[in-house]
């Protein structure tokens, strides 16, 4: 019995310092990566997106080039972005219209952000691609919080990459909800974001592959002379909300 009693204590003990372990990288990883996003004021990236949304098992991907500048007085989107897309459509928000450029039929579909006309971004699946948190980098740290379960593995496939999943209380009829972020160990990038639910049976999953990041290179001038380019020679439609 005091064998026993040894055993159980030790394992006790040893459990709770490789939690303790985690635990401080958790929060020093996710406090480093919010780091790297506020020292910079503006990101781009290529992403590689995936959705497999409820009721279908069909995956949607979209490949897309991102510019942003962070804003934090900006009530929609807290950045002005402008993001191209594979099947020759770009998206430009200036912090007060939203315009969706159509190089395939020479139009610009135009959104009153101020007004809420925020359609163009969020209504469409493309929408997502902005979806990284640099324009509200604190939201990494906001992870950590008494009612999320939070976990650290190295990544098996790359031992450069470290990996934190995030397990959230199951809320009405949302259950199961996951979130996992990799990293770079060194450089504290992230290159991965992939999330999960279930929302009454029906699994959808999000996926976010980043690369190409380059920081601080591009301006508000930068993206109002690349939308001059277009602006006078495409036909402007006004967006109608139906």
């Amino acid at each position: 019995m005091k064998n026993l009693i040894i055993i159980i204590v030790s394992f006790v003990v040893l459990t709770s310092i490789s939690y303790s372990k985690d635990e401080k990288i958790i929060k020093e990883s996710l406090k480093n990566i919010e780091n790297i996003y506020k020292k910079h004021n503006s990101i781009s990236y290529s992403v590689f997106y995936k959705l497999k949304s409820m009721r279908t098992t069909d995956v949607d991907m979209i490949k897309a080039k991102v510019e942003m500048i962070r804003e934090t007085n900006d009530q929609q989107f807290s950045s002005i972005f402008w993001y191209n897309l594979s099947d020759s459509v770009e998206k430009y928000y200036d912090g007060k219209m939203i315009y969706s450029i159509n190089h395939k039929s020479k139009t610009i579909t135009t959104f009153d952000a101020f007004e809420g006309e925020i359609d163009g971004i969020i209504q469409d699946l493309d929408g997502d691609v902005i979806r990284v948190p640099f324009a509200t980098p604190q939201m990494i740290t906001g992870l950590i919080d008494e009612t999320n379960k939070l976990s650290y593995n190295i990544s098996k496939s790359n031992p450069s990459l470290s990996e934190i999943v995030v397990r959230y209380p199951n809320e009405n009829n949302f259950q199961d909800v996951e979130m996992q972020i990799t990293f770079n160990n060194s450089t504290f990038e992230l290159i991965k974001i992939f999330s999960k639910f279930s929302y009454k049976g029906e699994l959808q999953t999000n996926e976010w592959n980043i690369s190409q990041i380059i920081y601080d290179k591009i301006s508000k001038e930068n993206l109002i002379k690349k939308f001059g380019k277009y602006k006078n020679k495409y036909k402007i439609v006004m967006f109608e909300k139906n």
